[in-house]
Formats: structure tokens, C-alpha cells, sequence
């Protein structure tokens, strides 16, 4: 496969899979600060979500101080930040119309459909008068679109980059996501997070469409121990980091070329890890520190794939 084309492919499917996953961490903020009538908790949960998605600085060159209504309608609408919901969906348009011979009408279609429809509703009151209501929405074509691909692709190399894509940002998003609520609990007092827990956890695993999976996997109440437990560990589970990490090292054994030996070994070694720790292991290193290092192998994955496969490396 040319690399450029390798390149348009995976990068929509990044930026799709952006939307998606920063729609979720959006969803979990929401639903989290509707518990607390903390003004404090309440900004710096807000403050975090910019700080995670690298933002605040855009933000508060737009808006200045921090306010729940304004931080959602920036990083869903803003045209200067790159990673808004809609510069991500106008992104993987372009990517996909640059390879419509590439992918099947039914991927293409879907992904066109989502861009028209997304700009009419954003000229509707929907996204300040029920915020949750546009996140299902997109939540929604999103899967439509990961449905597009499923049923209609032919599995060729088109396909593993489509993979590639995907599952290194869900790996990445959801590893941020989880630190940034770890983080925010724990920051928490003893009784806020008595009060809180509960429903703090319930709603993280709801934004990674994980409720039902838990109670299939543990039968119990929700326990934060046992949520992070599936969320990293699980490989069943499709949004943890262990599930993303195994498919993005399968789907890079099919792209395998002469220069990605090395990308292939970090991301062999990231899958085997993830099968061998234990969240004990996890928790005596230290959640927050142990996502650091996570996330710097996925940067490092990432890097390794643009210089071995994409267009970049031979300009």
C-alpha cells in the first residue's frame, strides 16, 4: 500500500475514534459535577478536561475563566482547536474523501452523513439544552460507522491500518480518562467520596459503555478497585487498554514491514505485559504513575507507526 494512502486511513479512523473517546470524557465530567453543588470540585474538574485534552490554553485565549457550558461548546465547536468534535469529524471527512476509491460506499456515506448532520444540529439549541442528548448522538454514529467498516471492508491491508488507527487512540484516550478521574477522586475528601463514589464510578464505566460488563464480569456493587481492574486488565472488555493493546499488536503483525521490527517488539511487549500484571501489581507501583509510563509506550507505538508505515516518513 502507498503511504500516503496508508496515511489517509489511518488517520481518519484516529480522528474519528477522537470524537468518540473526547465525547466520552465529556459525558463522564457532565454527569459527575451534576453530583456535587462544589463550585471548587466543579471547576477543577472542568479545568482537568481542558489539561487532559491539552486545551486550556486555547480555552482561556477564547473564554477566559472556566465555565461548564463554555467548556463543552469549545471542545465540541471550536474551529481553532484541532481536536474539537467537529474539527476531528471534518478531519476524517477529508481523509476519507482523499481515498473514496479506498474504502466501501457504506463507510464513506456514513462518515458524510455524520458531518451534514452533526453542523445542522449544532444550529439547533440541542447541544446547550441537553448536552447528553448530542453525546449519545455522536456515540452513536460512531459505532454506526465502526459498523460500516465491520460489515462492508474487505480484510486487506486497508483494514489493519483502519485498526491501527482506532485502537492506538482508544488506548491512549482511555488511559487519560481513567487517570483524570482516579486523580480527581482521590483529591476528593473522605466523605465527598463516600457520598460520591458510587455514582462517580457508575458513571465512568457508562461513558465506556462498560455498566453491563461489569455486572456480567463481577456481579456486585461498584467497586473502584474492581472498574479500573476491568478497564485495564480486562482483554474482553473493548474499550479497556488491554483489549486495545492486543488488537493494535495483531493488526500490526499484518502491516509488518523491514522497518517496523522495533514498533512491533514495544507493542509486543506492551500486549504481554498487559496479560501477565495483575492490579495489584498496578496499584503497589501507583495507578497514576503506572498510566504515565502506559501512555509513553503508546506515544512511542505511535511514533513508530508514522515513521515506518505513513506518508510523513518519505516526503
Amino acid at each position: 500500500m502507498l503511504s500516503r494512502t496508508a496515511d489517509h486511513i489511518y488517520w481518519m479512523s484516529r480522528y474519528l475514534e477522537r470524537a468518540e473517546n473526547t465525547v466520552r470524557l465529556l459525558e463522564v465530567c457532565y454527569q459527575t459535577t451534576l453530583m456535587t453543588n462544589d463550585e471548587d470540585h466543579t471547576d477543577y474538574s472542568w479545568r482537568s478536561v481542558l489539561t487532559t485534552l491539552e486545551a486550556l490554553e486555547h480555552y482561556e485565549a477564547e473564554h477566559g475563566a472556566v465555565d461548564a457550558g463554555h467548556v463543552i461548546e469549545f471542545i465540541v465547536n471550536s474551529k481553532n482547536y484541532t481536536s474539537s468534535i467537529v474539527s476531528c469529524v471534518r478531519l476524517a471527512r477529508e481523509n476519507a474523501r482523499a481515498i473514496r476509491g479506498t474504502v466501501t460506499s457504506e463507510v464513506w456515506e456514513t462518515i458524510n452523513f455524520t458531518w451534514l448532520e452533526m453542523n445542522r444540529l449544532l444550529k439547533t439549541p440541542l447541544l446547550a439544552a441537553d448536552p447528553t442528548r448530542f453525546f449519545e448522538w455522536i456515540k452513536t454514529r460512531s459505532l454506526q460507522t465502526l459498523g460500516a467498516q465491520e460489515g462492508t471492508m474487505l480484510r486487506n491491508e486497508t483494514y489493519n491500518f483502519m485498526r491501527l488507527g482506532t485502537y492506538l487512540e482508544r488506548a491512549d484516550n482511555t488511559a487519560r480518562m481513567l487517570e483524570i478521574r482516579f486523580y480527581l477522586e482521590n483529591a476528593a475528601d473522605d466523605k465527598r467520596k463516600l457520598v460520591t463514589q458510587l455514582y462517580h464510578w457508575t458513571a465512568v464505566l457508562r461513558s465506556l459503555s462498560g455498566l453491563e460488563i461489569y455486572r456480567q464480569v463481577f456481579r456486585e456493587t461498584v467497586d473502584p478497585k474492581r472498574v479500573i481492574e476491568l478497564i485495564v486488565l480486562h482483554p474482553d472488555m473493548p474499550h479497556s487498554l488491554a483489549h486495545s493493546s492486543r488488537e493494535l499488536e495483531r493488526h500490526l503483525q499484518k502491516v509488518r514491514n523491514a522497518d517496523s521490527d522495533e514498533t512491533l517488539r514495544l507493542a509486543g511487549r506492551l500486549d504481554a505485559d498487559l496479560r501477565y500484571t495483575t492490579i495489584d501489581e498496578i496499584f503497589k507501583a501507583g495507578l497514576h504513575d503506572w498510566l504515565t509510563r502506559y501512555l509513553e509506550k503508546m506515544d512511542a507505538i505511535g511514533k513508530g507507526i508514522s515513521d515506518d508505515f505513513l506518508w510523513q516518513q518519505v516526503q
